[in-house]
Protein backbone atom coordinates (compact mmCIF):
# COMPACT_ATOMS: atom_id res chain seq x y z
CA UNK A 1 0.00 0.00 0.00
CA UNK A 2 1.45 3.44 -0.81
CA UNK A 3 1.33 6.45 1.89
CA UNK A 4 -1.43 8.52 0.14
CA UNK A 5 -3.38 5.10 0.63
CA UNK A 6 -2.81 5.03 4.25
CA UNK A 7 -3.23 8.27 4.62
CA UNK A 8 -6.62 8.22 3.70
CA UNK A 9 -7.92 4.89 5.26
CA UNK A 10 -6.30 7.05 8.84
CA UNK A 11 -8.26 9.95 7.87
CA UNK A 12 -11.12 7.68 6.79
CA UNK A 13 -11.12 6.15 10.13
CA UNK A 14 -10.12 8.81 12.46
CA UNK A 15 -12.30 11.79 11.28
CA UNK A 16 -15.87 9.71 12.23
CA UNK A 17 -14.13 8.66 15.87
CA UNK A 18 -13.37 12.14 16.57
CA UNK A 19 -16.97 13.08 15.34
CA UNK A 20 -18.47 10.79 18.01
CA UNK A 21 -15.75 11.91 20.29
CA UNK A 22 -17.21 15.72 19.90
CA UNK A 23 -20.50 14.79 20.30
CA UNK A 24 -20.16 12.87 23.62
CA UNK A 25 -17.33 15.28 24.78
CA UNK A 26 -19.40 18.71 23.97
CA UNK A 27 -23.43 16.81 24.42
CA UNK A 28 -23.85 17.91 21.03
CA UNK A 29 -27.61 16.87 19.56
CA UNK A 30 -26.74 13.57 17.26
CA UNK A 31 -29.27 14.67 14.87
CA UNK A 32 -27.80 17.69 14.22
CA UNK A 33 -24.19 17.04 13.74
CA UNK A 34 -25.74 14.22 11.19
CA UNK A 35 -27.80 17.09 9.45
CA UNK A 36 -25.10 19.28 9.15
CA UNK A 37 -22.21 16.02 7.95
CA UNK A 38 -25.02 15.33 5.36
CA UNK A 39 -24.88 19.15 4.24
CA UNK A 40 -21.11 19.18 4.04
CA UNK A 41 -21.20 15.46 1.92
CA UNK A 42 -22.40 16.38 -1.23
CA UNK A 43 -20.15 19.71 -1.50
CA UNK A 44 -17.09 16.91 -0.77
CA UNK A 45 -17.77 14.61 -2.98
CA UNK A 46 -18.64 16.97 -5.82
CA UNK A 47 -14.40 18.61 -4.85
CA UNK A 48 -13.43 14.75 -5.12
CA UNK A 49 -14.53 13.52 -7.85
CA UNK A 50 -13.93 16.47 -9.83
CA UNK A 51 -10.05 15.95 -8.37
CA UNK A 52 -10.47 12.18 -9.41
CA UNK A 53 -11.58 13.08 -13.10
CA UNK A 54 -9.34 15.83 -14.02
CA UNK A 55 -6.23 13.44 -14.46
CA UNK A 56 -8.42 11.29 -17.17
CA UNK A 57 -7.24 12.00 -20.87
CA UNK A 58 -10.46 13.49 -22.62
CA UNK A 59 -9.77 12.36 -26.12
CA UNK A 60 -9.97 8.94 -25.12
CA UNK A 61 -12.74 8.31 -22.82
CA UNK A 62 -12.57 4.90 -22.98
CA UNK A 63 -9.12 4.57 -21.30
CA UNK A 64 -8.63 5.12 -17.76
CA UNK A 65 -4.76 5.56 -15.78
CA UNK A 66 -5.28 2.78 -13.62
Amino acid sequence: MTRKHWLLMILGCGLPLLGLTAVYLFKLQLSSVLLFGLVLLCPVLHLLMLRDHAGHDQSNPGVHDG
